[in-house]
């Protein structure tokens, strides 16, 4: 069960990442040959892309009487239109509406008699693998003459329609026998062409408004005087800004960011360089005219960081750089930006985005106008994801996040993860007691202890850790709290006795 549970947390990491789940799926076109066969057609009708293709929508998108496809694809381009530029006057589009049942007449069944015989359609609720095509239905006809549709109604009715013509788009309401003919868009609807952008000449830029004030990971970097330090809360909006002096974008664009200034809004520049190799870090920085908030960011911190995109996005992009994150005074998130970073822009944000209420941020973080349908993301949903996201690598990190999502949950959700912190915390004290590290070991049992207070095994493995490194007296007062939760335990019973005697012997 375990392997089945990792292979399927491997897969949608991996499809987060931008990896397909089956490769290059084709699309493939086939002809219908009459005699009980299909010939493959996928080259000449010009559909062979070399796409891994998903979806796929029938629809006469510029109502010229032939249908056109629309393909939806994993791989970029995402979205391919094909116009069918074939006779535009040899069909027929009908729409239905129901009166009696599901307004859209789905599983409606109609019956165009020509003199060739029958053609029928129905009318469904999705086509193909995650895909809906349009509610019209298409009849490709041999000649342009009137003719005569059935329809089977979803209940069972039978209705008849007259006055069809070819090259015609009809309404068949249900219950009044007639046709309606529907016009033709008057405007022509056209597709602007792809331009192609020279990578050498394009910048890319991105910059995202998060919908709510994301907690940072501990970030730990050394200085310019590779000095330990840690960033902390402070008074002020800070722009953390990543860069490299390999990276021909900073090289060109950092001299300029660093010796500007934003009103309110603190830089803290830190290099991913290694620091071992940092000659070109530092010929940069010595060459700007004023001083510089600048180092070294460790590596765990930079996994770290990417950890975070990770769980904040569904597809996972690599932390490359120049990238940037405006974090409040208390060092939450809230906005991030890749690669050409603007500090007017990034200025008139922190302005906008420090005085703006948790509600307004939910409405200002899409970059489109429009209306959201669901509730605000709430911060114990964000919380347990981003622990989730840092469990496996960094423990210590996750279990902050995992105390926040406690906190802003109520009833059994909340009563779960305070167990699980409890055990979690009481696993990282017998790791770190293995490794003959009592201090931090010490530290997630007292962590351990607030979560689970009456746990008489918690105190027993605490006391005995206390007791290991001579700590007597807490050690017994450990004991005596696992005996009044359990008091049949013989271990903790004869624990106390050794303790007491110990201690009597001093």
């Amino acid at each position: 069960m375990q392997a089945y549970v990792q292979g399927w947390s491997d897969m949608v990491r991996l499809v987060t990442e931008g990896y397909s789940w089956s490769g290059q799926e084709r699309n493939v076109a086939f002809l219908n040959t009459r005699d009980g066969r299909f010939a493959n057609v996928s080259q000449i009708s010009q559909t062979n892309f070399k796409d891994d293709g998903r979806a796929l929508g029938i629809v006469d998108w510029d109502q010229d009487g032939s249908l056109d496809l629309w393909y939806r694809n994993r791989t970029a381009p995402r979205l391919r239109v094909m116009r069918n530029r074939g006779n535009s006057r040899a069909s027929v589009s009908l729409r239905l509406r129901s009166t009696t049942g599901n307004r859209d007449a789905i599983g409606a069944v109609v019956d165009l008699q020509t003199d060739q015989g029958h053609l029928l359609r129905s009318v469904r609720a999705g086509d193909l693998f995650l895909s809906q095509s349009s509610k019209w239905l298409h009849f490709g006809l041999a000649e342009q003459v009137s003719h005569k549709v059935s329809v089977l109604w979803p209940g069972g009715n039978r209705e008849i329609f007259s006055g069809i013509a070819a090259g015609g788009r009809y309404e068949l309401l249900q219950g009044t026998g007639r046709a309606m003919l529907i016009p033709t868009r008057s405007q022509k609807i056209s597709l602007a062409p792809v331009r192609n952008v020279s990578a050498s000449s394009a910048k890319f830029s991105a910059r995202v408004w998060l919908p709510l004030r994301i907690p940072m990971p501990p970030i730990s970097y050394r200085d310019s005087a590779l000095a330990s330090k840690s960033m902390v809360a402070g008074d002020t909006v800070q722009l953390l800004v990543l860069w490299s002096s390999r990276c021909v974008q900073c090289q060109s664009d950092m001299p300029k960011l660093l010796t500007k200034s934003v009103p309110g809004v603190e830089l803290l520049a830190l290099c991913v360089d290694d620091i071992t190799d940092s000659a070109e870090a530092y010929a940069l920085i010595d060459a700007l005219p004023l001083p510089v908030n600048w180092g070294f960011v460790d590596g765990n911190a930079l996994d770290q960081l990417q950890l975070l995109q990770h769980a904040l996005f569904d597809k996972a992009l690599p932390l490359t750089v120049p990238f940037a994150l405006l974090l409040d005074p208390d060092r939450h998130a809230l906005a991030l930006y890749r690669g050409d970073l603007d500090l007017s822009v990034i200025g008139a944000d922190a302005k906008t985005l420090i005085q703006t209420d948790a509600e307004a941020l939910h409405h200002l973080a899409p970059p489109f106008p429009g209306t959201w349908f669901t509730n605000p993301v709430p911060m114990s949903y964000v919380a347990e994801s981003l622990g989730r996201a840092f469990l496996e690598r960094f423990p210590d990190t996750a279990l902050p996040y995992l105390h926040l999502a406690a906190t802003q949950n109520q009833g059994e959700k909340r009563t779960q993860l305070i167990q699980e912190l409890a055990s979690r915390h009481r696993a990282l004290a017998m790791q770190f007691q293995a490794k003959n590290k009592p201090n931090e070991a010490g530290k997630h049992f007292e962590r351990a202890l607030t979560y689970a207070p009456e746990s008489a095994a918690l105190h027993h493995d605490f006391g005995v850790l206390l007791g290991s490194h001579q700590q007597l007296e807490k050690a017994k007062q450990q004991f005596e709290l696992a005996l009044k939760f359990d008091p049949q335990s013989r271990p903790s019973r004869e624990a106390l006795r050794i303790v007491t005697e110990a201690l009597s012997a001093r």
